[in-house]
């Protein structure tokens, strides 16, 4: 008998592309799934959809959160997840094929991994068909490889066994790269994760991009992610505080770049990210790595001092007009 899967699904504002996303889960081969749509307050019709989809396909239940927020969302999934293994689908994705699950699974039983991760995924066309080639890593270096962006940090790209998350939940006051930490706190129950190549998730890009949004009080709490992977790995080791700090000036930077960008910034957030990146530097190992980590924080910092400094200037400006 097929292991149980549990595919947990967030659901919010997702009426056009609900039913492709969990109809790819529920045309897998391998047909031991459970889909637990989480409706998290949507405005338009995907709670019906879901409705709608359940009634055709037993395997299918739809749950309410009415705490908002895609973790909130993720952790009542969570809590009633009956599979021997539990993985995610955003609900604007898809899986590309339907042997996603029997190929993730199959490499996870030759290899006796406890977490399947994906290395590749494509945005909105099918894949390229090709033979993916299994690589076998320790939780440690699948940890790493993770923090140093080397792949994908969200939860839809891996497949957990569901005793390593038994007392693991989202974050559910960080609202980026939340999925990281808790993709950090599962590897770090495991022992072995085995990376599957080839795009077999089909992702679309989120509006609410670095590259696209404008900067909110949101953002900053990718500066609590870091911190949080600084703190929770750092027993790996020295090469993991390398890469809890790489990780970091990730965070810094793309902090910076979106309050270049935003017209009205605060001080006291400004000043914040001064902190954060001052903190990681007193946090960085000794070694020729951290020396390459030096040199962006130090600019990172003293690009938000000097952004203070105009936002001050400007201020005082405006007072004087009056």
């Amino acid at each position: 008998m097929a292991a149980l899967v549990s595919v947990i699904v967030p659901v919010f504002n997702a009426q056009e592309s609900l039913e492709r996303c969990v109809r790819s889960a529920l045309d897998q081969g391998w047909g031991d799934v459970e889909v637990l749509v989480v409706d998290n307050n949507s405005a338009d019709d995907s709670y019906r959809v879901a409705q709608r989809i359940a009634r055709q396909d037993k395997r299918v239940q739809v749950l309410v959160e009415r705490k908002q927020g895609v973790s909130a969302a993720r952790n009542a999934g969570l809590r009633i997840a009956k599979g021997d293994w539990v993985t995610f689908l955003d609900s604007d994705d898809a899986w590309a094929k339907p042997d996603y699950l029997e190929t993730l699974l199959m490499a996870a039983a030759e290899s006796d991994a406890q977490v399947v991760g994906l290395r590749d995924y494509t945005v909105r066309r099918a894949p390229d068909a090709g033979s993916p080639v299994p690589t076998l890593l320790s939780a440690l270096a699948a940890t790493e490889r993770m923090m140093r962006l080397a792949g994908p940090t969200s939860v839809w790209a891996h497949v957990f066994r569901r005793e390593l998350l038994v007392g693991t939940s989202f974050p559910e006051d960080i609202h980026i790269f939340e999925d990281a930490v808790f993709t950090a706190r599962a590897l770090g129950r495991a022992r072995r994760v085995v990376l599957v190549p080839g795009p077999l998730y089909l992702y679309t890009p989120a509006e609410a991009s670095a590259n696209t949004q404008p900067f909110n009080a949101r953002w900053l709490t990718m500066l609590d992610a870091g911190q949080l992977l600084l703190v929770e790995t750092a027993p790996g080791g020295l090469r993991m505080r390398a890469a809890a700090s790489s990780f970091n000036v990730h965070c810094i930077k793309t902090l910076g770049f979106l309050m270049w960008k935003s017209p009205e910034v605060s001080n006291e957030d400004l000043r914040r990210v001064v902190r954060a990146a001052r903190a990681v530097l007193q946090q960085l190992p000794v070694g020729l790595e951290s020396l390459r980590l030096v040199p962006p924080l130090t600019i990172a910092a003293s690009s938000a001092r000097l952004l203070a400094l105009g936002h001050r200037v400007v201020h005082t400006m405006k007072r004087a007009s009056r």
